[in-house]
């Protein structure tokens, strides 16, 4: 920095320290200083909260497209001199060679708006409504199209034809060629891969896309732009345009810019170049900051900062230097929040996650608004739970399982699921033709081990739609098993119904060998016999008379089956006196247990 820059921030820090020294929650003043590079080299993106964001060297793109959600434009490079000029109806493509320039002083070029970023030098004359400069809006198909072409002039001299084509699901596509019509091409820039994002640049010398704009938050670009400094006059400046995001005050004629003046909420403005260069003026062959202003700037984060540019060197050096004062104490603290404030001391309970989500367009849950990742990303799996994902419209009609083999143990109960998809089109096997799907009746399911079962089987499905299949019991056998699932299927031929046959689809079972033991009743009279058990459970449960007074009287029975008897016991043969129809020893005992009892 210069002398007298120095000398200013030396008496800038002096008044403010002895101003706020009564406050309780004094704070010093924070100072910045970042370069731009001699001759402006690069652009600097800032954070109030954090300082430096990012650095992008300026000369290394010529458009930035807008990628938010509803952006719908692109800018030019006008910085680095670069010059977009009208050239008629795309249908003109041929037409326009090597002698436009030579007529290019009678046209005006198109410049970016310095207002907001949604205006893009492309969309100049444009009506503000469905008709977007550069192309027109459908409001059926959400779609926009183009039937314009423009030249552009890029700082090395060279000469483009170029045509913004559209803007379809989200994706610029774009031709540029020489005015000649040589080194043609078409390419395409996706707003998908740069979420949370406002610009994604590209080179059109290299035909390259360029990531500049860093990840983390970014409350102001420093950047050489051309605004319109008087009525009529365009002329290449540096200054800051801020985030989209980011409000801005701006408070003159201070005594002190660190003291004086006061933030007024109501007052702040969300115009990208409220700050923009005149913060700065150039005379006696140096330049100097003005010392009577100062910003209030609520940053990305919600924070709110009172700011002092305290000097800049020009273009020699590329330096600017600022001084800060947090504004406010309280906010939240927690960084996985959208609007953490690094420099808040307590939390107040304002934290919004409103920006968490999963940012991958490839996921299933793909969140669009989300601007930081929660790790919550799901991915589409053939199972129950994406049945119906669009993603199954890409799979043929069959059986699916979310594994190669599905695997259970023998004797185990167990579960598990299977989907049964039929999608809107088939292609015939050999040929490769797709027909439009009927429908696929009588569905029968077979393989299955013995001890397994399927509950839910369809007897008809209809084209693009799933069914959760769920399976289970206990299998009783081992080995390898094809589950197949058949039914007949009918295909659409010149539009009309046409049966093919049966189709069928298998998925593979693997019931294997259960080396632990199976548990289980293992006396085959017992009413819970298990046949395959290998370890005696002592859970048998046997049936029978479970009366001692009953003449059929069973010890071991656990459950009374209701079949007691209780008539009087006789027998046909001669000393058989316990009635199991032959006379031998237990008569005996039992005569000689009984001699010598008087009898009543």
């Amino acid at each position: 920095m210069n002398q007298f820059v120095t000398l200013f921030r030396i008496a800038f820090a002096s008044s403010a320290l002895i101003a706020i020294s009564s406050e309780s929650s004094a704070q010093e003043i924070v100072y910045d200083d970042f370069t731009m590079n001699p001759g402006y080299e690069n652009m600097v993106y800032y954070s109030v909260d954090n300082g430096v964001a990012g650095t992008a060297n300026m000369a290394s793109w010529d458009l930035a497209f807008d990628v938010r959600p509803v952006g719908a434009t692109a800018l030019i490079n006008s910085g680095q001199g670069m010059s977009l000029f009208p050239a008629g109806p795309l249908s003109d493509w041929d037409v326009i060679d090597e002698t436009f320039p030579d007529n290019s002083g009678a046209i005006v070029p198109f410049q970016n708006g310095t207002a907001y970023w949604s205006q893009g030098a492309f969309s100049e004359g444009g009506d503000g409504s469905f008709d977007l400069g550069w192309g027109v809006y459908d409001i059926v198909t959400h779609t926009i199209a183009s039937d314009k072409m423009y030249v552009i002039s890029l700082p090395d001299g060279t000469w483009k034809k170029f045509a913004l084509l559209s803007l379809v699901s989200d994706v610029y596509s774009f031709q540029c060629a020489n005015l000649d019509g040589t080194d043609f091409f078409e390419d395409q820039v996706a707003k998908s891969n740069y979420l949370g994002k406002i610009h994604a640049f590209y080179n059109l010398t290299n035909q390259e896309e360029l990531d500049l704009e860093p990840a983390s938050g970014w409350d102001m670009l420093f950047i050489r732009y051309v605004e319109e400094i008087q009525p009529g006059v365009n002329y290449g400046v540096t200054g800051a345009l801020t985030h989209p995001s980011v409000r801005v005050q701006e408070e003159n004629g201070l005594a002190d810019p660190f003291v004086d003046g006061a933030i007024d909420v109501s007052a702040m403005t969300d115009s990208i170049n409220a700050i923009g260069y005149d913060w700065k003026s150039f005379g006696g062959g140096s330049f100097y900051v003005l010392d009577d202003r100062c910003y209030f700037v609520e940053s990305v984060t919600g924070s709110q900062w009172r700011l002092v540019f305290t000097g800049f060197d020009g273009s020699s050096t590329g330096n600017v230097e600022l001084g800060k004062l947090s504004i406010v104490a309280y906010g939240c603290t927690d960084e996985n929040a959208c609007n953490f404030n690094s420099a808040v001391v307590e939390d107040d309970g304002s934290c919004d996650y409103s920006c968490l989500g999963c940012t991958d367009s490839d996921a299933q849950n793909w969140n669009q608004d989300a601007t930081l990742d929660d790790g919550s990303c799901s991915y589409f799996q053939p199972s129950c739970q994406f049945v119906g994902a669009l993603d199954w419209l890409d799979l043929s009609a069959g059986i699916y399982t979310e594994v190669e083999i599905l695997i259970h143990e023998f004797g185990v109960e167990d579960s598990g699921t299977m989907v049964l998809n039929l999608p809107e089109v088939a292609e015939e096997p050999l040929t490769g033709n797709p027909f439009v799907v009927v429908a696929w009746n009588d569905l029968t399911v077979s393989g299955l081990p013995s001890g397994f079962g399927i509950s839910n089987l369809p007897n008809d499905m209809q084209p693009g739609s799933q069914v959760c299949l769920a399976y289970g019991g206990t299998p009783i056998e081992e080995g390898t098993f094809d589950i197949v699932v058949s039914g007949d299927l009918t295909l659409s031929v010149f539009g009309q119904p046409f049966p093919v046959g049966s189709y069928a689809s298998t998925v593979p079972m693997l019931i294997e060998p259960n080396v632990s033991g199976i548990v289980g009743c293992m006396y085959p009279n017992a009413t819970n016999y298990m046949s395959y058990a290998t370890i005696e459970s002592g859970t048998c449960s046997f049936e029978g008379c479970m009366d001692p007074e009953a003449n059929n009287f069973q010890i071991f029975a656990t459950s009374d089956d209701g079949s007691c008897l209780f008539e009087p016991c006789e027998s046909s043969c001669l000393g058989d006196l316990n009635s199991d129809g032959a006379v031998g020893t237990p008569d005996l005992l039992t005569l000689l247990s009984t001699f010598g009892i008087e009898c009543n």
